[in-house]
């Protein structure tokens, strides 16, 4: 067998996309650690078409990486990878080199000052996480300020932490780019605001430890069905169809922890919903 001299694997989509696909160790993923290690002069190139600039910062500590190019999404990358691997041999689709290999689940890799976050937030106890934002607006299904009473709900009645994860960032393809504000200003004891504080590596690191997540269908409930803690996600009605059928036998989230509720409407407009009632059922989905 030819050895290459360089070897690419690829992230496409959104976040929740680059989550599943990294660490399911899927597209060739789940082989670089053996590959570095059984022949370490091998360059390994990541070629990402995502939405999210968080892709680059969630992986660009993986010590078995060497390279990293983010082009933005298109809905099919492989002209992108066609294009862009400069003679790499893709890892996903040789087979005879995989052979080789043995395939490990991705690690996520934190820095110091990462690890110093999570431990700090750890150690005081059991946490709930929320996350009122998603990419797609129609998946924003409660405005985020309609979390607050939940918060403090989740905090002073039911002796919860509560951790609050999101962050302003720009969505980018080939053609556009929009800016997405995620931001929701509030400060009490017992809440961890991480808004705009906290990286991707810190977030799917911080749903291995919570009690329970709560929020929009978005990256961050993604990473929390990957570890298997029990979700409760807010959508619209229209929505839930779309969700459960990806949630069946053999589909993406089959056998995810995960509590639908719905809402009646975009929430951009007032008085669609009950909010109160809403909360109730919220608080009702976590088992204590």
């Amino acid at each position: 067998m030819q050895i290459p001299k360089s070897v690419y694997v690829t992230l496409g989509g959104g976040l929740g996309d680059v989550y599943y696909v990294y660490m399911k160790g899927e597209n060739g993923w789940g082989y670089i650690e053996s590959l570095k290690k059984l022949y370490p002069n091998i360059k390994v190139k990541v070629l990402c078409s995502t939405h999210n600039p968080q892709t680059v910062e969630f992986i660009k500590n993986n010590p078995y990486i060497d390279e990293i190019k983010e082009y933005g999404w298109v809905l099919n990358g492989s002209e992108i990878w066609n294009k862009h691997n400069n003679g790499a041999v893709s890892l996903k689709n040789n087979r005879i080199l995989r052979n080789t290999l043995k395939f490990n689940t991705p690690s996520i890799y934190l820095d110091n000052g990462d690890n110093v976050l999570v431990d700090s937030i750890v150690d005081q106890g059991k946490f709930i996480i929320i996350h009122p934002f998603a990419g797609e607006p129609h998946r924003i299904a409660m405005p985020p300020k309609e979390y607050i009473p939940l918060i403090d709900i989740l905090i002073d009645n039911l002796g919860f932490n509560v951790v609050l994860v999101g962050g302003t960032y720009t969505r980018t393809n080939r053609v556009l780019k929009e800016h997405k504000p995620e931001k929701l200003v509030y400060e009490r004891k017992g809440l961890i605001n991480l808004i705009d504080k906290a990286n991707a590596r810190v977030v799917a690191t911080l749903t291995k430890h919570q009690y329970h997540f709560i929020g929009c269908w978005s990256a961050y409930s993604c990473v929390s069905w990957l570890h298997k803690k029990p979700t409760t996600v807010i959508v619209q009605e229209k929505d839930k169809p779309k969700l459960l059928k990806k949630q069946t036998h053999g589909k993406r989230w089959y056998k995810a922890k995960c509590k639908i509720l719905t809402t009646t409407g975009p929430s951009v407009r007032p008085g669609d919903m009950d909010f109160d009632k809403l909360r109730i059922k919220i608080i009702n989905s976590i088992k204590i």
